[in-house]
């Protein structure tokens, strides 16, 4: 994945820029720091940044109202781009800027005493730099091919899979050191809270999330204690998130206030708004070259009337033009995409079908959609959650919309709702984004005729590709079906498995409608169409790591084996870190580990050189000086239904101390299981007790259980 650098400019010498003062005995000395030369290259899209010093005599009083900055940039052909300046604190005031043309760039930026302040006099810094060319895309802006998708300003597509947390000062008072990756039982020691927040971005990086949802005063810090009092320190904060998820390869979807008061019944007292429209401004001065998407609230019911003036007020700020969004206001002409909110617990095999029909509840305004919050409802995990995850992705991206899912991973059950997101799921997120990269900017979702209603299917076509995607509704055989879709131009088919992006077949195709038998497939299955045959693209890592949760001393065997290389080719390389230090290579490693938390990568090279890389953590806990029994959960999918009743158990066992010496399933009919995860069919109604009982070598002995009702 690429990684956007800020260009930014702290404190550096004014070089050749010419700094001169009108009338001002308030401003006289003062200090403006830009780091440029006359003449400077400054990459396309990268951040400038202007501090400008008071001098130690000058008394201000309240720096946020009593001084104003301001720039302006003058690009090739003579466009203008005004850029307001803000407070950053120690006396300090900043301008940013992105350029985004190449070419030659004068500039101004001006500081002033505000209106009745009693500062007088201006000061100025004048100069010029050269934008030239970046592997910078720009900004994210909607699709003129297809108004429901997204592409960078330089034409590029964008598939966005965002996600969110909860942010704010660790037990150390800093926000960025105690982030969550894959904890297990809460109530056990495997609970997470210690991965950086490098270590959080860059494993789901690695795995194509591409979009951060934050806005403070949302399970976050806030960043006023009134709309006159703002909390520097942790806007700071923000500068510093927000360049980390630059730096990292993210776009950012930035919440203007969360739940934070902002007087959303009151948009007709002029002075309060007044307050309201001073904090925007603040904002888009100070974030908005780092920005691709503003929200104005989450989950606050505004006045429509507030939500509008606040909407058009950003728009004519904001020199950027980032789309805007508001909780549940999308019918407002001033909003530009829709951003719900859903949390569903539905069952796998209508995951698919729940996801399309909201995509076509939703678009039925013509606006692009964001899934602002998703999740499941109940819990943030169980064993279908991953693969309802992956159905629910690869059935919006067919239907033009994407998420940004609330992630609470410190715990497979942290929460009551939201999502963990593991390394099943960001395996399959993986997938799903090396697909999205043979795509181009003119898809759009397309009819598609079936022979039957054993599975469902959605197709994506454009004027010289076609996909589709495929789900099979009940895992029955689909022998003999086949779909019927138009295909632009002949060329060479490929089956894909969604899970992993493993090539399961390839045949040639004509132009024109075109009926195609269906190979048979339990689950789902992707089909892309090129006219021109496809020879490789990124790989799809994977890390089976058994077991991740232990006790000191812990081995743990990691196989990459499952690892995937695009269309067919061949993985040549395994090379692994192993988060203690310890290097290896090799398909398969075993690895003891002692009592601690460990980040390990795999990276993996394909015969042509192609890499890709994915991370997970090892947890170990310390041995416990007295015999424990073991913890034991039990789950069942569905737990209700007609007889002959297909029902699949999913149990999990972690020994605190000792080993396990067995496990067992006992279904409540006379069947037995000896396997965690498998499968049963109860032929008879009744009431069933399944209980699944875990044994350690030292007699520890612990049960869960679960009721099966049969109809």
């Amino acid at each position: 994945m690429k990684r956007y650098h800020a260009f930014s400019l702290l404190h550096l010498c004014m070089g050749a820029a010419a700094l001169y003062a009108l009338a001002a005995p308030a401003f006289a000395g003062l200090t403006i720091h830009s780091g440029l030369k006359a003449g400077a290259q400054v990459p396309r899209y990268d951040i400038l940044e202007f501090t400008m010093e008071l001098p130690e005599g000058v008394q201000v009083t309240d720096p946020l109202s009593q001084v104003e900055v301001s720039a302006e940039f003058i690009g090739p052909g003579g466009r203008t781009r005004r850029v307001g300046g803000f407070y950053h604190g120690e006396r300090k005031w900043k301008v940013r800027f992105a350029p985004d043309q190449v070419g030659r760039w004068d500039y101004r930026c001006q500081m002033s005493g505000a209106p009745g302040s009693g500062l007088v006099g201006t000061t100025k810094v004048r100069g010029w730099f050269n934008c030239v060319e970046s592997d910078n895309p720009g900004f994210v802006r909607q699709n003129p091919k297809n108004k429901f998708l997204w592409v960078f300003d330089n034409g590029d597509p964008y598939w966005p899979i965002g996600i969110q947390e909860c942010i704010g000062p660790g037990s150390d008072g800093n926000p960025f050191t105690e982030w969550s990756l894959e904890g297990g039982d809460r109530y056990s020691p495997w609970v997470s809270s210690d991965a950086t927040a490098e270590q959080y971005l860059d494993t789901y990086a690695q795995a194509g999330f591409n979009l951060f949802r934050f806005s403070p005063d949302n399970c976050s810090y806030s960043h006023y204690k009134d709309l006159d009092h703002y909390n520097l320190r942790e806007m700071r904060w923000t500068d510093e998130l927000l360049l980390l998820l630059r730096q990292h390869g993210y776009r950012v979807f930035y919440g203007f206030f969360g739940y934070a008061r902002a007087y959303i019944h009151e948009p007709d007292d002029a002075a309060k708004m007044a307050k309201v429209k001073r904090f925007l401004k603040y904002c888009v001065d100070r974030w908005g070259a780092y920005v691709d998407f503003w929200e104005l609230l989450n989950e606050q019911e505004a006045d429509p009337k507030w939500t509008a003036m606040m909407a058009e007020y950003v728009k004519s700020i904001d020199p950027y033009h980032h789309p805007i969004t508001d909780w549940e206001k999308e019918g407002l002409e001033e909003i530009d995409f829709t951003s719900p909110h859903w949390y569903q617990r539905e069952c796998e095999e209508a995951a698919d079908a729940i996801t399309r029909d909201k995509a076509n509840e939703w678009k039925k305004l013509g606006k692009p959609v964001i899934v602002g919050e998703q999740g499941n409802d109940e819990n943030v995990w169980d064993y279908t959650s991953a693969r309802r995850m992956r159905y629910r992705t690869w059935s919006a991206l067919f239907n033009e919309i994407s998420f940004i899912f609330w992630n609470t991973s410190y715990a497979l059950n942290g929460h009551f709702m939201n999502i963990y997101l593991g390394p099943e799921e960001r395996q399959y997120i993986r997938a799903l984004q090396n697909f999205t990269t043979y795509l181009d900017t003119g898809m759009r979702s397309a009819p598609v005729k079936r022979s039957d209603e054993k599975f469902r299917a959605y197709a994506f076509i454009s004027d010289r590709l076609a996909a589709v995607y495929l789900h099979n509704r009940f895992g029955r055989s689909l022998k003999g079906s086949t779909i019927t879709i138009t295909v632009p131009r002949a060329g060479w088919g490929y089956w894909l498995e969604p899970a992993t992006l493993r090539l399961l077949g390839s045949f040639r195709v004509g132009a024109g409608e075109q009926t195609l038998p269906l190979p048979d497939f339990r689950r789902d299955m992707a089909l892309l169409i090129s006219p021109e045959p496809i020879t490789g693209g990124p790989p799809t890592p994977i890390i089976e790591a058994s077991p991740r949760f232990g006790v000191n001393p812990q081995r743990v065997i990691l196989d990459g084996r499952r690892s995937v290389g695009a269309f067919g080719r061949p993985i040549v390389s395994y090379q692994w870190t192993l988060g203690d230090g310890a290097t290896a290579s090799g398909p398969r490693v075993v690895h003891t580990y002692p009592t601690g938390n460990y980040l390990l990568t795999l990276t993996v090279t394909d015969d042509r050189g192609e890499k890709a890389s994915a991370s997970l953590v090892i947890r170990v806990a310390a041995k416990m000086a007295e015999h424990r029994p073991p913890i034991v959960t039990a789950r069942a999918i569905p737990t209700t239904g007609k007889a002959p009743l297909r029902v699949h158990f999913k149990g999990e066992a972690f020994a605190l101390t000792d080993r396990l010496s067995g496990v067992s399933w006992r279904f409540g009919d006379g069947a037995t299981s000896d396997q965690l995860d498998t499968v049963h069919v109860y032929d008879k109604p009744g009431t069933y007790l399944a209980t699944l009982i875990a044994n350690t070598s030292h007699d520890g002995r612990s049960s869960a259980s679960v009721v099966v009702t049969v109809k």
